[in-house]
């Protein structure tokens, strides 16, 4: 994480909660990264095999057409369907530690602050009055180790996500308590009058 929310307070602004953000999903993405890179190795392991079972010495892909032609129509498709997905699973994965370590939000007494994305950076920037609603999501890592995505949904900044926070529901719960707060300044003053009011007695 960053200094992009304490390099953009405001005059009068404090920091109420910063998203502490789990390790836990960097280790889960390494785990998924280890297993898709060994099973894309396994097949260019067994393609290999074929070539030299075949008896060519190097290969092309009218090469690796001829072969999987000899499999059959459902077994070829099978494999490179599976070829495809292990890719895009690596990629994704790889995609997700660049956001991981470029995400970046804080809860303010005035709005939220937040920076996410690598190559397409995506701001946040919205007062606390307009924001719609707040979302929790959890994926079955994230219920079993405690951290998840927590969507925020505003009147005129359109709707942002912000992944792999700890103890998402307590940030929710933080950030609702702060919303009622800066919209219902007069619940805090009566509350205040209260408490002074006992003290005195």
């Amino acid at each position: 994480m960053g200094k992009y929310v304490e390099n953009n307070l405001i005059n009068d602004e404090k920091i109420v909660k910063k998203a502490t953000l789990s390790p836990l999903p960097l280790v889960v993405n390494g785990i998924k990264i280890l297993i898709s890179v060994a099973i894309f190795i396994g097949f260019i392991i067994y393609f290999g095999a074929l070539m030299i079972a075949s008896g060519l010495a190097s290969v092309s892909f009218m090469d690796m057409m001829a072969i999987l032609g000899d499999m059959g129509a459902f077994t070829s498709v099978w494999l490179v369907l599976c070829f495809v997905i292990i890719f895009a699973v690596i990629i994704h994965e790889i995609k997700s530690f660049f956001r991981y370590f470029n995400m970046d939000v804080a809860i303010t007494n005035k709005r939220v602050i937040g920076k996410t994305g690598i190559i397409r950076v995506e701001t946040m920037d919205a007062p606390l009055d307009k924001i719609n609603n707040v979302n929790v999501s959890k994926g079955l890592f994230g219920r079993m180790l405690k951290y998840g995505s927590i969507i925020i949904s505003t009147a005129n900044f359109g709707t942002f996500r912000y992944d792999y926070i700890s103890n998402v529901d307590e940030y929710k719960s933080i950030l609702m308590a702060e919303i009622d707060k800066y919209t219902n300044p007069q619940k805090e003053n009566d509350g205040d009058i209260r408490s002074e009011e006992s003290k005195s007695e």
